[in-house]
């Protein structure tokens, strides 16, 4: 029977000591941030004045999963609630107010009795996911086992040192890993007695492939890459036109190398004569 040395004892509590720190290290506890262009792109439409336009409520109605956040290391829905710096509905209201100052499509009023018309988004989704398969776990954990294995003749060392240089590649080798962001909003724009001039379903999802250790979170990094992505579609703003839901796109920033593109709630002029009559089913 090998005996228990000091040497063995520092290694046995290494190996159930880095277990702890590498979930421990997986939890992310810093707030995420929301971060939005600051540009300035002219849509409003030439030899018309830009209408008095109120946000009257941004409603937040992202299903359950979304706002307590699901997974911790195959299958993440991320941001939850308390991981975001402020309310959601707080963080898409200063984002779409920014967004009518910087693009003079309307132009924002402090109370409804100034406005002409009234703007309404219902936050349906907004989210990212990030999906791991078994083999993130298994090649890097297979890999500094096999280095484990050449360290030494002693088979309990071999296996120690194995299991060690395992937990490190997990936490340190980056595998691919798959990334993706939804935003879904339903947009009502009223006029003075109420009724509804202009609704329109936005719809807005992207992902690619990432790379990052089995153990990592890096919430803020997809937030940034893929939550607040840029469109490039080919909607032409200002002529009240239908734009087509677009299918890479989550927020729809716009893209100063694709013609200026809106994001998805710069999809109306009120005062725009075919808008006016317009309520997308």
């Amino acid at each position: 029977m090998p005996i228990l040395t000091r040497r063995n004892l520092n290694k046995l509590r290494l190996v159930a000591l880095l277990p702890i720190l590498l979930v421990l290290g997986a939890c992310s506890s810093q707030k995420i941030v929301f971060p939005y262009p600051d540009e300035q792109v002219n849509l409003g439409v030439e030899g018309l004045r830009p209408p008095a336009l109120y946000i009257d409520k941004v409603t937040d109605l992202r299903p359950p999963e979304q706002r307590a956040g699901q997974g911790h290391f195959m299958h993440i829905r991320f941001p939850k609630d308390s991981s975001w710096y402020r309310p959601v509905t707080e963080i898409y209201g200063q984002a779409l107010v920014q967004d009518m100052e910087q693009t003079a499509l309307a132009e924002l009023v402090a109370y409804p009795e100034q406005a002409e018309y009234f703007l309404n988004v219902d936050i349906m989704s907004m989210s990212c996911t990030f999906d791991r398969d078994v083999w993130s776990f298994l090649m890097p954990s297979a890999l500094g086992m096999g280095l484990g294995m050449l360290t030494s003749d002693d088979t309990s060392h071999r296996i120690s040192t194995g299991v060690v240089l395992s937990l490190v590649a997990l936490a340190a080798i980056p595998v691919p890993s798959q990334s993706a962001a939804e935003v879904r909003l339903r947009v009502t724009l009223k006029d003075l007695r109420g009724n509804i001039v202009w609704q329109e379903n936005c719809v807005g999802d992207v992902g690619d492939r990432v790379y990052a250790a089995a153990t990592a979170r890096q919430d803020q990094q997809y937030v940034d890459r893929f939550l607040t992505r840029r469109q490039t579609g080919n909607w032409k703003p200002g002529t009240g036109n239908r734009r087509p839901t677009t299918t890479n796109q989550p927020t729809g920033r716009t893209d100063r190398a694709a013609a200026h593109q809106p994001p998805l709630f710069r999809t109306f002029h009120p005062r725009s004569a075919k808008a006016a009559t317009r309520v997308s089913r």
